[in-house]
């Protein structure tokens, strides 16, 4: 399903939606449609300050592995490259204050929804901060194989730390996580060779 928004393509994928309908249905904690209110809310926080800073923004995508945006236009300033990457976990930051003496547990996810975005990994706002670093000091092919390295190395521990956790009988949130990460990557790596 897609249609426009001024000059925004936003597009609803028959798999992202299967997807997170499952889990909406599956959840008899509530806790999906929080982590999905903080996400919207966190991607709506990068869409704000790409309008503000005068980014236009071609596609808003939902797709299996979340909400995709893309911008428009050529090469944007670092700084606004910046602005933009942190733009979503600070919204979740301000939203995790403010919902704090109201419902702990809905800060709770939106802390972690801006938390994990800002870990320095392929696909997430903390990777795109990172990549801003790297290709400032170092040569493309460099700057990319220390960000796969970080990447699969981190995702690597989550993965192992969410099998020991779901073998306790706990949540198996850190190994969904992991395996979401290492999609990323693969996806990420497979975008870059066409």
């Amino acid at each position: 399903m897609t249609w426009r928004l001024g000059k925004t393509k936003i597009t609803l994928d028959v798999p992202g939606m299967l997807i997170v309908t499952a889990m909406l249905i599956a959840d008899r904690s509530g806790a999906m449609s929080m982590a999905l209110a903080a996400c919207c809310m966190h991607e709506g926080g990068h869409a704000v300050a790409m309008m503000l800073l005068g980014v236009p923004l071609r596609t808003i995508r939902l797709c299996p592995w979340g909400i995709r945006m893309e911008r428009g236009g050529g090469e944007i300033e670092r700084n606004q490259s910046v602005r933009i990457a942190l733009s979503g976990p600070l919204v979740n930051g301000i939203a995790a204050v403010i919902l704090w003496p109201v419902s702990l547990r809905f800060a709770a996810v939106q802390a972690v929804c801006g938390l994990f975005n800002m870990l320095p990994l392929e696909g997430m706002d903390g990777g795109d901060l990172l990549d801003l670093i790297l290709l400032q000091r170092l040569p493309e092919r460099k700057a990319a194989v220390i960000r796969t390295a970080i990447t699969a190395t981190l995702g690597t521990v989550c993965g192992a730390a969410g099998v020991y956790l779901l073998l306790l009988g706990g949540n198996p949130t850190l190994l969904l996580a992991a395996l979401y990460l290492l999609f990323m990557l693969i996806w990420q790596y497979k975008s870059r060779d066409r």
